[in-house]
């Protein structure tokens, strides 16, 4: 094809030459210059006409290729925000405070393009569906007085980074208020107008502030530095001291509780302690703290107080203070979580040093026992929940536990304090149905176990 564009322009270049000397060009058939020029003209065009044709097709064929090409894989970029002090110290966040919001954008370092999430009250943040690249990761928010900026790679697996941000100093509000004793002196008519609160910083001996409370027990400090503190107040002649920790900044009202003076204890303490999880032959602990245990004194007998409850949540790392206790003997009760069983301590005195408790390892196991009748049998109780029916873990030997339960009104049942490890499923008799075991389960397991009984009748 080529051939013949190039034939047919040089035969025009010759035509185009002889006419401008005045010499007519023949052909070896005798036709005019004309005619020639006519037909090579032809002939180009269609070369043309047909090289276009050509790059028509391959342009749809590149484009049609293009519209399959496989979508852009996405990732995503997984981080939790760390705070720290002016100092450059890490603030340890207590769990019942939420943190303060904080918006991470993820910047393409290419094509520009953003993405923003919020963090949560714990800190954390996932920025989803971002395609493979390098980016800028950018957190910041009203109450920082920082902004952090770092880079991170992205690729197939997500991408997890930790942001450093300075926290601003902020106004920290709240009031004192006076709690009666049940069996003791009430509050009475005690004013707490004039009332002097401090501030002082676990993590700076140096950093304090100070406030006296309004006509309705209210006070404000403004421009608290970031960081841990205990808000106190002082005894006066009419009610004992009082306290409460928290972190600044915070959104929530800060309340020192104190209590008149001539009750059943007029000199309180804190008792402070910690949970841990303790590791059994049998069973594992997901985890050292153990956080989220709701921790309560009860008297030297086992039994509640009379005169108050008192009572605390374990934060991130297992540590609890009950405040206002008076002086004596307790034992501390750490109630059942979703890793560990409930547990009392021996008799503790207070006060006097730390409280550490350790509770064993447990771990859930929830299931649901239905009956199924024999192909020839008249009994059609095939599907139906079996109620009322005591399920029990048997350990691989054979050997009953003590971890038991019994089934519900829709067959359902839930046992929650056994120890990890392989067990066997054994249902009893019941009135409609014969015993049965379930072999090979093994715990923890986040699935609901289904026991199917046969039909029977108890013997």
């Amino acid at each position: 094809m080529r051939k013949i564009v190039w034939l047919a322009l040089l035969s025009a270049l010759t035509v185009a030459g002889g006419m401008a000397h005045g010499a007519p060009v023949k052909s070896k058939s005798g036709a005019s210059n004309s005619a020639s020029a006519t037909s090579h003209s032809a002939l180009a065009q269609s070369a043309s006409s047909h090289s276009s044709a050509s790059q028509s097709s391959a342009s749809q064929s590149a484009s049609s290729t293009s519209l399959k090409a496989p979508a852009e894989a996405m990732s995503s970029i997984k981080g939790t925000l760390a705070f720290h002090d002016a100092q450059g110290k890490i603030i340890s966040w207590q769990a019942s405070a939420p943190l303060p919001v904080a918006t991470v954008t993820a910047t393409d370092g290419k094509t520009r393009a953003a993405f923003s999430r919020s963090s949560d009250s714990l800190g954390g943040f996932t920025i989803d569906k971002v395609p493979a690249g390098t980016y800028w990761l950018e957190a910041k928010g009203s109450t920082y007085a920082t902004t952090s900026r770092t880079q991170v790679q992205v690729g197939a697996s997500p991408a997890q980074i930790t942001l450093q941000l300075a926290l601003a100093a902020s106004t920290v509000s709240g009031t004192v208020n006076c709690k009666p004793y049940t069996n003791g002196r009430q509050c009475g008519t005690i004013a707490q107008t004039g009332t002097v609160v401090k501030l002082q910083s676990f993590t700076n001996s140096a950093l304090s502030y100070q406030a006296t409370t309004d006509g309705t027990g209210g006070f404000t400090i403004p421009n608290v530095t970031p960081g841990h503190y205990e808000a106190s107040v002082m005894a006066g002649d009419s009610y004992t001291s009082g306290s409460q920790t928290f972190d600044a900044p915070t959104t929530r009202p800060v309340e020192v509780v104190v209590q008149p003076n001539g009750g059943t204890d007029a000199k309180t303490y804190a008792v402070q302690g910690s949970v841990s999880c303790k590791v059994t032959p049998d069973a594992k602990c997901p985890a050292r703290q153990v956080t989220g245990a709701t921790v309560t004194l009860l008297d030297s007998n086992g039994a509640p107080t009379r005169d108050a409850t008192y009572t605390a949540t374990t934060d991130a790392s297992g540590a609890y203070t009950i405040r206002n206790v008076p002086g004596g003997s307790y034992k501390i009760s750490v109630a059942q979580t979703q890793s560990t069983a409930t547990v009392v301590s021996a008799v503790e005195t207070v006060p006097t040093g730390l409280f550490a408790v350790q509770a064993p390892s447990v771990v859930s196991l929830r299931g649901i026992v239905k009956c199924q009748a024999p192909a020839n049998s008249a009994t059609s109780c095939t599907g139906a929940t079996v109620s009322g029916a005591v399920v029990t873990l048997l350990r691989p030997t054979g050997q009953a536990t003590a971890f038991t339960a019994t089934t519900a009104g829709d067959g359902s049942f839930l046992i929650t304090n056994a120890a990890t490890g392989a067990y066997t499923v054994s249902v009893a008799a019941t009135a409609t149905t014969a015993p049965t075991q379930m072999k090979d389960v093994m715990l923890p397991s986040d699935n609901t176990v289904v026991v199917v009984a046969p039909a029977g009748k108890l013997q």
